[in-house]
């Protein structure tokens, strides 16, 4: 198992924006050779790196419709390069939910993800 500091991590560009990265928290390694990877997908009120801002009642609907429906993990957000799924139905250690960030205190998207293809 592989533990990483929780934290998000800020970098400023030449025009004052700054860039908010949210690092994988942590990795188990499964038996048949697949992971569990668990981490922060998206943080409410921040502008994201697509240039929209989640308000925390958005992304508590869109966590909820993508769990339901999809969960799918992509290699680099690729949709020809799925790679596992965040969906309870798929893995039992899988984990969709919202919580409060613990840097931010604003509602993030927090995924354990059962990852089969790296």
């Amino acid at each position: 198992m592989i533990e990483a500091k929780e934290q998000l991590l800020m970098e400023k560009d030449a025009s004052n924006r700054f860039a908010l990265y949210t690092p994988i928290q942590k990795v188990e390694p499964q038996g048949d050779g697949s992971l569990l990877v668990s981490g922060w997908g998206s943080v409410s009120n921040y502008i994201d790196s697509q240039g929209d801002f989640p308000d925390p009642d958005a992304l508590k609907s869109a966590a909820i419709d993508w769990g339901t429906h999809w969960g799918n993990i992509r290699l680099q957000h690729d949709s020809g390069k799925p790679i596992g799924s965040a969906r309870k139905a798929d893995h039992p250690g899988a984990e969709i939910s919202v919580r409060k960030h613990p840097d931010t205190g604003t509602d993030s998207l927090w995924l354990v993800s059962h990852i089969v293809d790296a």
